[in-house]
């Protein structure tokens, strides 16, 4: 994958958790370093992930802070 320059995305589901858990999409990208060849994995947001929170329109600046 190193060669290639290639991702790989996947399912990840924690074995040492309880029922009930939801398997996470995630992205492994490669990694070569002196010692070892690995993977990160960083989990992808998904729909669920998106919320929409209500904030206050801004007030007007004064002169001042202009």
């Amino acid at each position: 994958m190193i060669s290639l320059n290639k991702y790989a995305v996947g399912r990840y589901v924690a074995r040492n958790c309880k029922n009930g858990v939801v398997p996470k999409m995630v992205v492994l990208i490669p990694y070569r370093s002196t010692e070892r060849e690995m993977f990160y994995m960083i989990e992808l947001p998904t729909v669920e992930d998106v919320r929409d929170y209500p904030y206050n329109s801004l007030k007007q600046s004064t002169e001042k802070q202009r």
